[in-house]
Order: C-alpha cells, then sequence, then structure tokens
C-alpha cells in the first residue's frame, strides 16, 4: 500500500498554523517540545502510516465526498485521526479536542490551496480503501 502522499506537508502547514493561532515561535512544521510524553508518542506513532491510511480508509468508505457535509465530515475523519496519531491518543478524550479539530478545519479552508490539498487526499485515501476491498 501506498504512503499517504502529502501528510506529512499538510502535518507541517497545520502545526504551522497552529503555533500562529497559539503565538508559539519556532520554525514552521516543528514539533511542539515533547518531554515527559515522549515515550507514547513515540509508541502512537510507531504505528505505520499505511495502518493510518487503512484506518482513515475504512472510516471514509460511507462518506459522500461530494456532499458538503461528507466533505466536511471526511475532514473531521481525517483531522481526529492524523492529530490523534501525531500528538497521541490521549487528546482524543480532551474536552476541548472538538474545538481544535474545528479550528484547524476552519484554517483549512481559509487556506485555498490546503484546503484543496486535504480534498485531493481525502479522495486518494477513499479510492485506494475502496480498491483494496
Amino acid at each position: 500500500m501506498a504512503k499517504i502522499d502529502g501528510t506529512s506537508d499538510l502535518l507541517a502547514a497545520l502545526r504551522s498554523q497552529l503555533a500562529g493561532r497559539t503565538g508559539k515561535s519556532g520554525a514552521a512544521g516543528s514539533s511542539p517540545t515533547r518531554t515527559s510524553g515522549d515515550t507514547e508518542l513515540t509508541a502512537n506513532r510507531a504505528v505505520a502510516p499505511e495502518v493510518l491510511q487503512r484506518r482513515i480508509g475504512g472510516e471514509l468508505k460511507s462518506v459522500d465526498l461530494l456532499a458538503a457535509g461528507g466533505k466536511k465530515r471526511a475532514r473531521q475523519i481525517f483531522l481526529e485521526s492524523v492529530l490523534a496519531w501525531d500528538l497521541g491518543e490521549d487528546l482524543l478524550t480532551d474536552g476541548q479536542f472538538g474545538h481544535l479539530i474545528r479550528d484547524v478545519e476552519a484554517s483549512i479552508s481559509a487556506d485555498p490551496k490546503l484546503s484543496e490539498q486535504l480534498d485531493k487526499l481525502l479522495v486518494q485515501i477513499k479510492n485506494e480503501s475502496n480498491s483494496n476491498t
């Protein structure tokens, strides 16, 4: 199975936008400083990108990417999955995680190039998932 092409670029752009929104300094695309959770994050990211792609693809199977609501749901699925994979599964239980997802999705929507890139990636993941079943 192919890697999730473009995910690294999207993560770098997301990190840059999040850093800008929170006022953190640092190089664009750099990861937040990690301390005590390093082991957990490393273990979480030990899940191969291909496994993450299959998970996302499985969830996208029932989503209509052409419908406005479906497109929004697909973005939510993608962002929740990738951010939890990148930052740790504990993030999913944080009460503010939904707000974070909405803010990140709004930032992506405000950037036409990034928005188009994400939409193309979602179609690619869904198509690859459908062809593997």
